[in-house]
This record gives structure tokens, C-alpha cells and sequence, in this order.
């Protein structure tokens, strides 16, 4: 036999590489890993708004809370709603989210904090099931890929 290769291994002379490790359950922390890495993926498609994705990282969400902030505002009629937000929200292909109204800058910035919460939620829920698993195999049978917010 090679060097390294022990018992647990498995040989099939039909593969370039006859003997194969076998294969080692994930730790927790590396199941958690893997979750976040998941989320990391879901948040950075952006959310989506109409036909087009809405920035959803820390700057983004930033810039979206202050446009909903000048949009509560004018709707109260404590300032005008701004020119610039009417002429739009440049969403991630880089065109304009046309946001004529303070209503329709509130509706981009609600659309976006519900992707990013239910994304985050989901991550939150998946790492519950990794913590309370019981075993390898209640670890391995988290599904990481299912139930995140749609495209």
C-alpha cells in the first residue's frame, strides 16, 4: 500500500487514484463556516426590487436607511422629497431605480430590509440546528442550500 493510506480507506483499481480517504464528518464550526459563507453568497446577489437587485452590504443598507430617513421625513411634510432620490436608486447593474415619490423610495428600502433580514434569519435558524445536532449525522443533514429568500 502507498504511505498514509490505513484502514477505512477504500481502493477501486478503476480510478486514476485507486485509494480514496474516507470521508470525515464536518465539525460544528466548520458547518457554521459553511453557513455563513452560504449567507455571504444570498446577501451579496442583492435583493430583489422589480426586474433589478438592490445592494444589500453595509454601505448599502446605510445609504438605504438614510434615503427611508429623508422619505419618512417628507412624507410628514418636514422637507421636500429630494431631486436626486427622484431621479432614482442606482440598483447593481448600475441603472436607476426611479424613485418619484418618498413612497417609492420607502418601498426599495423595505424590499431590501426584508431580503436582508429573512437572509440573515435563515443563517441564524441553520447555525440553531448545527448547535442542538446531535451527532455527525444530524450535522451532515442540515440542508444549507434550502430556504433562503428567492432570488
Amino acid at each position: 500500500m502507498p504511505d498514509g493510506v490505513s484502514i477505512g480507506w477504500t481502493y477501486n483499481p478503476d480510478r486514476a487514484q485507486p485509494f480514496q480517504r474516507p470521508a470525515r464528518e464536518p465539525t460544528t464550526d466548520e458547518k457554521i463556516a459553511s453557513i455563513d459563507a452560504r449567507c455571504a453568497q444570498v446577501l451579496a446577489r442583492g435583493a430583489p426590487y422589480g426586474d433589478r437587485r438592490i445592494a444589500i452590504h453595509d454601505t448599502g443598507r446605510t445609504d438605504l436607511g438614510g434615503m427611508a430617513t429623508t422619505a419618512i421625513a417628507a412624507l410628514a411634510g418636514a422637507l421636500s422629497w429630494p431631486e436626486n432620490y427622484a431621479l432614482g436608486w442606482i440598483a447593481m447593474d448600475n441603472t436607476r431605480v426611479p424613485l418619484p415619490t418618498p413612497a417609492d423610495g420607502l418601498a426599495v428600502a423595505d424590499a431590501a430590509a426584508r431580503y436582508y433580514a429573512a437572509a440573515r434569519q435563515r443563517a441564524r435558524d441553520l447555525k440553531d440546528q448545527a448547535l442542538a445536532a446531535a451527532d455527525a449525522a444530524a450535522l451532515n443533514a442540515i440542508d444549507i442550500n434550502s430556504g433562503w429568500p428567492e432570488a
